[in-house]
């Protein structure tokens, strides 16, 4: 059996963009788009109507939703469904407090507010 030699090096971690890095992205893209955009309108290049421009841009680039994960199969290619969220049965909630050791005698008031706040965070974080 011959060995396999990768040429293509492991993919580097990613990292997080600070705002710093997100701003300068948004600002290359903004640049590019008012160039290009006042490039096809040489009649209306003026600083009145680059400011409004830039000020149209940041709102619109500011409140657009993040991109959603596209998935192709069989061909065809469309955005893959999000899940809604599922919380915890009480069946479940009774395995887990069975499972850590909480006892009857313990507070049961502490208890649903420790899994509403864990139920909370990660519907957060997963929505």
């Amino acid at each position: 059996m011959k060995d396999v030699i990768y040429i293509t090096p492991p993919a580097a971690p990613v990292q997080a963009i600070g705002y710093e890095e997100q701003t300068a992205i948004r600002e290359g893209h903004r640049n590019a788009s008012e160039d290009a955009y006042f490039a096809a309108r040489p009649a209306h290049n003026n600083y009145i109507s680059r400011v409004i421009f830039r000020h149209g841009f940041d709102r619109g680039y500011d409140t657009t939703p993040p991109a959603q994960e596209i998935v192709c199969s069989t061909g065809l290619c469309h955005y893959k469904a999000q899940r809604p969220w599922v919380g915890l049965t009480d069946e479940q909630k009774h395995e887990i407090e069975l499972k850590a050791g909480i006892t009857e005698d313990d507070d049961g008031y502490i208890v649903s507010q420790v899994f509403k706040l864990i139920e909370a965070k990660l519907k957060e974080k997963n929505t």
